[in-house]
């Protein structure tokens, strides 16, 4: 619902096609992480699969908090 309201606030004449393209871009990205998924099972064992996906999940979390840094309009 909040990212539904950032895309209302960016463009509200355009609302309904940036919910499509929003919701295409999940799906492309949990089709992507399920091949990520798959492919790396080839390099490295499945008990191991924990510590990419861990890696994965701090390089999303740093790019957040950047980008929440940004529109506060905070200097770095």
């Amino acid at each position: 619902v909040v990212q539904q309201h950032r895309l209302v606030m960016i463009a509200p004449a355009s609302a309904p096609l940036l919910f499509g393209q929003n919701s295409s871009a999940i799906y492309v990205g949990v089709a992507i992480g399920g091949l990520l998924g798959g492919v790396s099972q080839d390099w490295i064992s499945a008990s191991l699969i924990g510590i990419p996906a861990a890696i994965l999940a701090l390089l999303a979390t740093i790019i957040t908090l950047v980008d929440a840094h940004k529109e506060r309009g905070c200097v770095v």
